[in-house]
């Protein structure tokens, strides 16, 4: 289901933002769908990328999942032009998914259009966000808003058949010539007969979590995260208790249309205090004149397969579309296997040493913190040969900069690394995971800290 938010007026923000941003470890900052043709016809202002092929494997509502002309616009226009509509509306909206893995976000982003509903595509949604390796595992949840800022609206006034007559000669020749693998590879499955174009504000999240309702936690973290970042009311999931067993959280977040010196793109970390980001300068700048492909109506894509007159030919291609979208959907993959928690671990080739948290081996980066922060003895070390952790999930090194604070007035204690702090609840969690409270040190109040999941 399609979800849509009308938007209070925006707030004003506090810190201006550049590409540089902190970014996931072995992650590119601001990926894009590789090995695809980067359309030019989005700046001609004129039919942009109506009438194009598109691939649904790519990323969702945006113009690097284009492909090469279908539809000649030119003879189309000239014939009848009330074929081809174009509405200019100022609008502003926003639309956004989520799902409690991958495929479950995949489905929900999928449903926005008739044409892929019922299927878990556009997987480059999510690897353009986030490129490693492991993003499809199931540990993983996941959601995304766009902020919408629509100046035109362009689509056809005609049925596939009657389009069929204003082909670009070059489909004619190629739906002609080419096996159905290759035309749906050349062009994609699909046609855009209906378009939106503007200016779009694009945020995916991610996280892990230890909550059994993965879906309202996405939702949650979701909204609570961008509501930290940007300053905005989204009003996806207001029940940010829903989120406070997520970890390992993180907001991509890119622009696409208006002026491209003023875009904001990066990545951003939830374990720290991150600052308020700053868009009103790239936002000032959209305008009519650098509108590109931000969304897609409901019925928006027409069927390649319809396009093509030859009945033995349409009917080929329809077959290997139908199977091209199941084969094409988001798969998840099992999340590795994990080791007891609080377990110090040490692989015998380097001698490093870890510890499991949230599932994960963290390193313990000196002497000092092993000593210091934890009650540590060798008795409680495990040891592993490199190739036997390698099965296992590694998380981030623990921060040198670390310790035990209790917070005097509530008289909790928070394991720290910098400015982030996880509660530890009770007895049986401090001795879990053999934290020193020795070295205790009392604080007044934890304003200044950002606050995760308990321990």
């Amino acid at each position: 289901m399609k979800k849509i938010l009308f938007l209070i007026p925006l707030v004003g923000m506090l810190w201006s933002c550049s590409k540089q941003s902190q970014v996931k470890p072995g992650q590119a900052e601001s990926p894009s769908t590789p090995n695809k043709l980067q359309t030019k016809s989005a700046v001609d202002h004129v039919w942009d990328v109506l009438g194009f092929g598109y691939d649904v494997t790519g990323e969702y509502g945006n113009s690097s999942a284009t492909t090469f002309q279908v539809i000649d616009i030119a003879k189309l226009k000239a014939a009848d032009a009330s074929r081809v509509v174009t509405q200019l509306n100022t609008t502003r909206n926003a639309v956004f998914s989520y799902g409690e893995n991958a495929q479950a976000y995949s489905s929900d982003l999928s449903a926005h259009l008739t044409a892929t509903t019922g299927f878990a595509v556009f997987k480059g949604s999510i690897t353009a966000a986030y490129s490693n390796s492991n993003s499809f595992s199931s540990k993983y949840i996941y959601g995304s808003y766009s902020l919408l800022m629509q100046q035109k609206e362009l689509k056809f006034n005609a049925t596939p058949a009657l389009l069929q007559s204003y082909l670009m000669p070059s489909f004619v020749q190629d739906a002609a010539a080419l096996t159905p693998q290759q035309l749906v590879a050349q062009y994609g499955a699909f046609v855009l007969s209906d378009i939106m174009l503007g200016a779009k504000l694009e945020v995916t999240y991610q996280s892990e979590t230890k909550s059994s309702d993965r879906k309202s936690a996405a939702s949650a973290g979701l909204d609570e995260k961008i509501s930290l970042l940007f300053s905005l009311k989204t009003d996806i999931n207001t029940n940010h208790a829903q989120s406070s067993s997520n970890y390992n959280q993180y907001l991509h977040y890119i622009t696409h249309g208006g002026d491209p010196t003023k875009e904001i793109v990066g990545t951003v970390a939830f374990n720290q205090v991150v600052p308020v980001i700053d868009y009103s300068a790239w936002q000032n700048s959209t305008n009519f004149d650098n509108a590109e492909l931000i969304d897609i109506k409901k019925d928006g894509l027409i069927p390649i397969y319809a396009l093509i007159a030859d009945p033995a030919k349409s009917a080929a291609v329809k077959a290997y579309v139908d199977q091209y979208l199941k084969d094409h959907q988001v798969n998840i993959t099992p999340a590795p296997p994990s080791l007891p928690e609080g377990q110090f671990t040490r692989n015998d080739n380097t001698g490093q040493v870890y510890i499991v948290m949230d599932g994960a081996l963290r390193y313990i980066p000196n002497q000092d913190v092993l000593n210091g922060l934890f009650e540590f003895n060798t008795s409680l070390m495990v040891h592993y040969s490199a190739a036997d952790l390698s099965k296992y999930a590694m998380g981030e090194t623990i921060s040198p900069d670390n310790g035990i604070i209790n917070d005097t007035q509530t008289g909790k204690v928070y394991f720290r690394e910098r400015s982030y702090i996880r509660y530890i609840p009770n007895l049986q969690v401090k001795a879990l995971y053999h934290f020193n409270f020795k070295p205790l040190r009392n604080v007044n109040g934890i304003s200044a800290y950002v606050i995760g999941p308990d321990m």
